[in-house]
């Protein structure tokens, strides 16, 4: 293992990453030298780990259909939400992978990429990346641990903490696939370009099989991703997606 930058040397990174400029080599070349726990640069699959994400208090009460405005929360479940945030945090280990392809064709129902043999089939994500000449494959997890504490919560008989940790941990995960999405965003920024929003496998008429071929274009077992038989990631708070560039 090298010894961390020295904090010189981490403020020249700072400052060589304004000076990249437009050139997007430059700078994933000084992300991965001082920033290896955040950034692994693998060829065209970049791994990102560690990622730090803060979970959404107020999602997590929608989702668990509490509405904000009307509804008054007990005492008790107000801090069981607290104390499972709290746990979150000690159990998700944020992985993501992406990678980005040129569009080397397309109809109306199917974006064909280069260099994959993997297609997006569908009529209405071909119609959200009718205008993109690059799109960007991506996955992302919390990982196992925080699904598996949720299970054994609720075969313990604590059902209210293992839907409040299930919550949390959906949230967990929304609020970093939003993170990977600033990453693109900001990568296809640096050619000149903007993002579609994400979309994934199982939305609209995109079938949830796809999900396959793209984790596997990806590399998402490079990060511990894996599909049950019903075509479903595990672990279970994972996120997969396309996201579009256009110029």
């Amino acid at each position: 293992m090298g010894s961390r930058p020295r904090r010189d040397e981490r403020a020249a990174a700072l400052s060589g990453i304004f000076l990249a400029g437009e050139n997007p080599a430059v700078l994933t070349g000084i992300l991965s030298a001082f920033f290896p726990l955040l950034y692994d640069n693998r060829v065209d699959m970049p791994r990102i780990q560690n990622l730090k994400i803060e979970i959404p208090r107020l999602d997590v009460l929608k989702r668990l259909h509490y509405n904000i405005y009307k509804t008054e929360v007990s005492d008790e479940v107000d801090n069981l939400i607290d104390k499972m945030i709290k746990e979150a945090y000690i159990l998700i280990h944020t992985k993501a992978v992406y990678r980005d392809f040129a569009v080397s064709g397309r109809t109306e129902t199917e974006v064909r990429l280069a260099g994959t043999d993997f297609a997006v089939v569908g009529r209405e994500v071909g119609a959200l990346l009718r205008n993109s000449h690059k799109v960007t494959l991506c996955a992302m997890t919390v990982g196992e641990d925080l699904p598996r504490r949720s299970h054994q919560y609720m075969s313990e008989g604590k059902n209210t903490e293992g839907v409040i940790l299930d919550a949390v941990g959906s949230e967990a995960v929304e609020t970093l696939a939003e993170k990977v999405s600033a990453i693109v965003l900001r990568n296809a920024m640096l050619e000149g370009a903007l993002t579609t929003k994400r979309y994934s496998p199982g939305y609209g008429d995109w079938r949830v099989e796809e999900q396959r071929g793209l984790l596997k274009a990806v590399g998402a077992n490079e990060i511990g991703i894996d599909l049950n038989p019903a075509c479903l990631m595990i672990p279970e708070k994972s996120v997969s997606a396309v996201i579009g560039w256009e110029r």
